[in-house]
């Protein structure tokens, strides 16, 4: 029985060590197992660390380089943007400069035109000039066989011009009125007409005041005053005396200054002569129209 006891005692305290030695293995292996699992926690959490660390810091790179690629960008766009404005201002600049340019090849041109139009206008003025200086001369040396001047300081002086219903110059008749104011201290002269100046009818134009031919005539610078008329001769017979024949003649003139063109005095005689041919009749007339003048007391002498 002891033995029993004994054996039980000590299969007991085997089983008891043993026992005891599983739980110390079981509390090792579980230590073990707890390091271990404690430790890939550890490790777990220091790689979600180390992952999330490295996820911050790419995302960190990430930010820094897309702020990087945007301040680029942006300064890109800030250069582009200069280079933009300073190419518009380059475009300005050259379109300010050609428009200036431009300008002043139009102003250029503009004056060349006024200057060849100036010119133009002043060579046609002149040829104008010169076909009326040529239009004048030739016209006053159809109607004027001198541009001689009577006028004088001294004597007052007047042209005499007198035509027949012929419209034809009597020249011999007028030198005749001339001679009547040789007395009268009249510087008088009857060869400053030409026949066409009765031809085409300027002297009884000038007779009735006409402004303008006295002015293209020129005869303001000529003599003082005109004295200038035309006349009509109408012969007969006598019933009687048949081979007598008898002019009846009548004369219409007057007496203009000849700077104002003004009708000074206005002249109307009539006067008759014989003869036994038309000449000798007329010629009788005449003397007596030649004494009539002469008893006449001139009135524009007095003024």
């Amino acid at each position: 029985m002891d033995n029993d006891n004994l054996q039980l005692a000590k299969n007991f305290g085997f089983h008891f060590r043993y026992v005891l030695i599983l739980l110390g293995v079981g509390v090792v292996a579980a230590v073990l197992l707890g390091t271990v699992w404690f430790s890939k926690k550890l490790q777990n959490e220091a790689k979600e660390r180390q992952a999330a660390e490295i996820s911050r810091i790419e995302a960190a790179e990430k930010a820094r380089q897309l702020a990087e690629e945007q301040q680029r960008q942006a300064e890109q766009q800030r250069i582009d943007e200069q280079t933009r404005l300073q190419a518009e201002e380059i475009r300005r600049q050259r379109q300010v400069e050609q428009q200036r340019i431009d300008e002043q090849a139009r102003v250029q041109a503009a004056e060349i035109r006024r200057q060849e139009a100036e010119t133009k206008r002043r060579e046609d003025a002149e040829r104008s000039r010169q076909l009326a200086e040529n239009q004048r001369r030739e016209y006053i040396a159809r109607y004027l066989r001198s541009t001689n001047s009577l006028k004088s300081s001294e004597k007052a002086s007047i042209a005499i011009g007198v035509a027949n219903h012929k419209r034809q110059l009597d020249e011999a008749f007028a030198a005749q009125v001339s001679a009547l104011f040789a007395p009268a201290s009249v510087k008088a002269s009857s060869a400053l007409f030409t026949p066409a100046s009765a031809a085409d009818g300027v002297l009884q134009r000038i007779l009735q005041s006409d402004a303008g031919e006295i002015s293209r005539l020129g005869l303001a610078s000529l003599a003082d005053h005109l004295l200038l008329g035309s006349y009509r001769v109408e012969f007969s017979t006598n019933g009687e005396l048949q081979s007598v024949i008898t002019a009846r003649l009548r004369f219409d003139g007057g007496v203009i200054r000849s700077e104002s063109g003004a009708l000074l005095e206005s002249l109307s005689f009539d006067a008759s002569g014989a003869g036994f041919v038309n000449d000798q009749a007329e010629a009788a007339a005449k003397e007596r129209l030649l004494k009539s003048l002469a008893a006449r007391k001139w009135l524009f002498l007095e003024k």
